[in-house]
């Protein structure tokens, strides 16, 4: 499957130490081939993240927050669905200082069946 070649490069150059402004291309490359895939964003916001570009982080979480898992039948990150975004979209919130946000964002986390018992702790103390 070519998105999922695509991806895989972008995830081997991110390894590899490549120019991050290349991964990010590579990323977008991926996703741009099979939009409804969010594999590749969901790892273009943890490399916002970690270079401390959170504005950029966020603005990606809040646009694909909510969309649906694709049809697709392998390869899929069903957790990244179903509480991988809006848990990188909450973090980003938290930094950001959108308290509001962040508080809508930790109790919708908090209503995921799949979320992993150490996250709902997470939530709890906050």
């Amino acid at each position: 499957e070519v998105f999922w070649a695509l991806y895989s490069i972008a995830k081997l150059e991110e390894l590899s130490g490549t120019d991050l402004t290349l991964v990010e291309q590579l990323y977008l490359r991926a996703h741009q081939d099979r939009p409804s895939r969010l594999e590749p964003i969901y790892d273009l916001i943890l490399l916002y993240r970690r270079k401390q570009e959170t504005a950029l982080a966020y603005g990606w979480a809040k646009k694909f927050v909510g969309y649906p898992k694709p049809s697709d039948l392998i390869f899929v990150s069903a957790w990244i669905y179903e509480w991988g975004l809006l848990w990188q979209y909450a973090a980003c919130c938290q930094v950001l200082g959108k308290d509001e946000e962040l508080r809508q964002a930790l109790f919708s986390l908090a209503m995921v069946p799949s979320l992993p018992d150490y996250l709902k702790q997470v939530i709890l103390n906050k």
